[in-house]
């Protein structure tokens, strides 16, 4: 979720909110995978709210990110396009993001910039997203707990 701060005089404080289904294809062998660094693609799809005062509403996101990945580390460059209400219009765009992830991919950070083309207007917006993955999280939580019967 990212909580935009007050822009131009006289708007209001508005945010966004979304989740993604994804997985992530580490190249290389078994081992290779486990130990190193090694090269990942990362498709996703997703849903994004956003209550921009006029302009927000919910939108379809779907992309394939590229980066580097290990067990505790992972760093990604996901370009998504981006398709929803905006500007008075059913808008397209585009949205870049950095994503770095941490913890096992438990934990990431998202850099990222939208643009939106709409029929009365361009929409642009930079975003910054805490993102936790819940199913990382299960997964490695039972991992530890059947390694210690």
């Amino acid at each position: 979720m990212a909580i935009h701060p007050i822009g131009a005089a006289g708007t209001d404080p508005w945010f966004a909110f979304g989740t993604q289904a994804g997985f992530v294809v580490a190249i290389g062998r078994e081992r290779d995978v486990a130990e190193r660094v090694t090269f990942a693609f990362r498709p996703e799809i997703g849903f994004a709210y956003d209550a921009r005062p006029g302009d927000g509403g919910a939108r379809l996101t779907t992309g394939i990110g590229v980066g580097i990945h290990s067990v505790p580390v992972a760093a990604f460059w996901v370009p998504q396009l981006v398709v929803g209400p905006g500007a008075g219009a059913v808008a397209t765009g585009i949205r870049n993001a950095v994503r770095v992830e941490f913890v096992f991919g438990i934990v990431g950070l998202d850099v990222a910039h939208q643009w939106l083309h709409g029929a009365a207007t361009d929409l642009q917006s930079v975003e910054v997203l805490l993102a936790v993955d819940p199913g990382i999280a299960v997964t490695w939580l039972h991992w530890l707990m059947t390694r210690w019967d």
